[in-house]
């Protein structure tokens, strides 16, 4: 299916333990990582929030699933791509197996990167987990050689913009999912309406950003006084 908030499509059979390759949105990555984790994963989008929420649905299936060593990178001038390799390369030295994490702010390696990932996509280390989440990225970078064998070796899950109609649900699985409540007058002058001004928009993503940092349990109606400040 072309790209979009339904997009779900399949790409080919991978010959070994992960079946189909495939992109889909954040919404199916719940089913997906209950299938079976894949080798690799490709998380970007412009909605950074549900970028990070997807990252960390992966790397709480990574360590159910036994992958309890974790290696943070964050690409960065002067990364040394060839010791990511390496590192690819070798056994872990705390556990049997290991989610490895790299971190693309910009969403371009560089050629130096864009070698490395296509090699390790190549051939996906045994007993590891590579994710790489990064934010937007223009259709030129989507149709790159390293992001898409990264495609090829496993899953890109797209944090695609939500639209005005998703609003309400959207809100409200995230407060189900957080514990909060929504109060008479969140759910009438909230979820009823169709339409955010953007700038409101954006400050109640941040509002969650901060609730899935803490944890807090208040009611929706309360953040939301939060955001307009």
């Amino acid at each position: 299916l072309p790209g979009g908030n339904g997009c779900y499509r399949r790409v080919s059979v991978f010959i070994g333990g992960f079946k189909d390759h495939m992109q889909i949105n954040t919404d199916q990555l719940a089913n997906q990582l209950k299938r079976g984790l894949a080798p690799v994963y490709l998380v970007y989008g412009e909605e950074l929030l549900l970028v990070e929420e997807s990252c960390q649905s992966i790397r709480e299936a990574a360590q159910a699933n036994g992958y309890l060593d974790r290696q943070l990178l964050t690409v960065e001038s002067g990364f040394d791509w060839n010791g990511l390799f390496a590192s690819t390369q070798s056994m872990s030295l705390f556990a049997e197996r290991r989610l490895i994490e790299l971190r693309l702010p910009t969403g371009k390696p560089g050629e130096a990167g864009a070698k490395i990932l296509v090699e390790i996509a190549a051939q996906p280390p045994a007993d590891t987990v590579l994710l790489v989440s990064c934010g937007k990225l223009d259709k030129a970078t989507r149709e790159t050689k390293w992001a898409k064998a990264l495609e090829g070796a496993g899953v890109v899950v797209v944090a695609w913009p939500l639209e005005a109609a998703q609003w309400p649900a959207w809100i409200r699985r995230r407060m189900e999912a957080k514990g909060l409540t929504l109060s008479p007058e969140a759910d009438r002058r909230t979820l009823a309406r169709r339409r955010l001004r953007e700038r409101e928009r954006r400050k109640f993503l941040n509002v969650l950003s901060a609730i899935n940092a803490r944890g807090e349990k208040r009611d929706l109606h309360t953040h939301r006084r939060a955001a307009r400040a």
